[in-house]
């Protein structure tokens, strides 16, 4: 006999599914074979201890499961993905503008002054003849009068046609 077969039909009779015709036969050759009455021997008492442990008090009960515990983490983790998020946003903007500053200065050749400090510069206008006392101060005739009087004066302009261009600063045309 073969060991695979011996041992599938000690494993039966230890769990008492073997009919008692090859019960039989099983005992006579175990008493022929100490050996293979060994191994028996240790299957039923395997057997036995595997019987005890699952009929022996009452089934363990499980604890409830953590569902809030992983929605809480969940939520924490969620918090950390939009934070870092925000942070590698806010890096790139700053490398941007450190990128563009560094490459594309704003110093102009003209005036040696930041384009960003002379979007209009204007001069203070000088009246060369008193507006009368009945029009008021806020008076559309007033600003009409002034507007016309006031001579023209040349202006500085930014003039900015592409955002990737420097802007360049012209005289008023």
């Amino acid at each position: 006999m073969d060991s695979e077969t011996l041992e599938k039909l000690m494993i039966d009779r230890a769990l008492g599914a073997m009919p008692p015709d090859c019960e039989i036969l099983l005992a006579a050759y175990l008493e022929t074979h100490p050996d293979a009455a060994a191994e028996c021997g240790s299957i039923e008492q395997a057997v036995e201890l595997a019987r005890q442990a699952l009929t022996d008090g009452s089934a363990a009960t499980l604890p409830a499961f953590p569902a809030e515990r992983l929605r809480e983490a969940q939520r924490t983790d969620w918090l950390w993905r939009m934070t870092r998020a925000a942070a590698g946003i806010a890096a790139s903007v700053v490398l941007g503008f450190g990128a563009h500053a560094m490459f594309f200065p704003a110093a102009t050749p003209e005036t040696g002054m930041s384009a960003s400090s002379l979007i209009a510069v204007h001069g203070p206008e000088q009246r060369t003849e008193e507006i009368g006392e009945d029009a008021g101060f806020w008076s559309g005739e007033r600003l009409r009068e002034q507007v016309a009087e006031a001579p023209r004066q040349e202006t500085t302009r930014l003039v900015w046609d592409s955002p990737v261009r420097v802007p360049r600063i012209r005289g008023a045309s």
